[in-house]
């Protein structure tokens, strides 16, 4: 089985997208995007998810709705990710950049 560990960034983000989410819409898609996010860590879990890789690096992404994308590294020959980030995908893509960059 893999290992999955989220970062201090991937808490962060995952309540911020939670309380845009939740600001913006009703507790139905609140809930729905909380199953969405369950069911790619399960997923990842089972080591079947690869994302888009960003550089050539460790590092992949993979949409988790239209407005969010999840990023995570990838150990150990896949056997320990760690998520590193949620990004709500109307960011400016240069901060995302420069993030992903520094964790490379």
């Amino acid at each position: 089985m893999v290992l999955i560990f989220w970062t201090n960034e991937a808490y962060l983000t995952y309540d911020a997208e939670l309380d845009f989410i939740n600001k913006k819409w009703s507790v139905k898609e609140l809930i729905d995007f909380d199953k969405l996010v369950d069911n790619f860590i399960n997923t990842l879990k089972t080591g079947t998810l690869r994302g888009k890789q960003f550089l050539n690096t460790n590092i992949y992404s993979f949409v988790i709705s239209k407005q969010t994308t999840v990023y995570y590294r990838v150990y150990d020959l896949g056997l320990k990710i760690d998520i590193l980030l949620f990004w709500n995908n109307k960011r400016n893509p240069k901060l995302l950049e420069k993030f992903l960059k520094s964790k490379t």
